[in-house]
């Protein structure tokens, strides 16, 4: 993009410039963008019923009731309430 926008200093009038930077734009945008295709894990052709199947599957693995995210240890808390249990 750079490239495009130091050419459209030079010359203002370049169509070839803008084109290209406009497609530039475009393209970062939609990099950025999340692809749902791809977190499902399915091509950009799969039919409702794969998406949907797809979906539910991730749902599920993902759910709070059967994803639990264990809680490391603080050393530093476990000290002070032993200390403030026991004078």
């Amino acid at each position: 993009m750079n490239d495009y926008r130091r050419a459209l200093e030079l010359d203002e009038n370049l169509q070839r410039a803008k084109e290209g930077l406009n497609t530039a734009q475009k393209r970062q945008k939609q990099a950025s963008k999340r692809d749902y295709y791809k977190i499902l894990g399915l091509r950009r052709n799969a039919s409702k019923k794969e998406i949907t199947k797809a979906y539910r599957k991730l749902a599920q693995k993902w759910h709070p009731d059967n994803f639990q995210v264990k809680v490391l240890p603080n050393p530093c808390r476990d000290n002070k309430l032993f200390l403030s249990h026991n004078p």
